[in-house]
């Protein structure tokens, strides 16, 4: 396709965009473009002389810097494991643990020979006989519910103006997919660039 703009200003435009909407995932997207591409790289050699010469092919692995056109493909698969790939896990995610009963466990006598009572043997304390046995209540009407989940965001990896250590799960309409696919794929088509 042809633009009125090169792979160099696509890509900029691209980077300006994403500083200004969320300078933590340009950041990542920096970061990928700056590790380059492994590529092999194949050599011919000459191995001995005279008439015991003889040519061969070695191959090798280089790290090169990714061309403007190499680097906005990164960006668009950074944009679609953050805004595609990572929703689809938390909705994964939420719908599992939607199967899931709620329950709460006592600590029960190692003796208790009640079937509620779930023992952690070998497997967990590295002895074939029980150490602990625990009591399990499941509580009634929690499968099939979709449960309040939240994960505790370290530090390391906040976005720079939020402090919110705990974050919840929230789902992602289907229809949504469509509609981020759609705009990744208008972005890819818009900076396609003969070579």
């Amino acid at each position: 396709m042809r633009h009125e703009y090169n792979a160099s200003q696509a890509l900029e435009a691209i980077m300006v965009a994403l500083r200004k909407v969320n300078p933590a995932l340009a950041e990542r997207a920096q970061i990928a473009i700056d590790a380059g591409i492994d590529a092999i790289v194949e050599q011919d050699i000459e191995v001995g002389k005279g008439r015991n010469l003889k040519r061969s092919k070695r191959e090798y692995r280089e790290n090169r810097p990714m061309t403007d056109s190499e680097a906005i493909d990164t960006v668009i698969e950074v944009l679609e494991a953050h805004l595609i790939v990572q929703r689809k896990v938390v909705n994964s995610v939420v719908k599992e643990f939607a199967g899931a009963p709620l329950g709460r466990l006592e600590q029960a006598p190692l003796d208790a020979q009640d079937s509620n009572y779930l023992s952690l043997s070998a497997r967990y304390t590295g002895t074939s006989k029980p150490k602990v046995k625990y009591s399990v209540e499941v509580v009634p009407n929690t499968v099939g519910v979709e449960k309040n989940l939240q994960i505790i965001v370290p530090e390391s990896a906040r976005e720079h103006d939020d402090p919110e250590e705990v974050k919840p799960f929230t789902v992602t309409p289907n229809d949504d997919f469509l509609e981020i696919q759609q705009l990744i794929e208008l972005i890819r088509e818009l900076t396609r660039f003969e070579d």
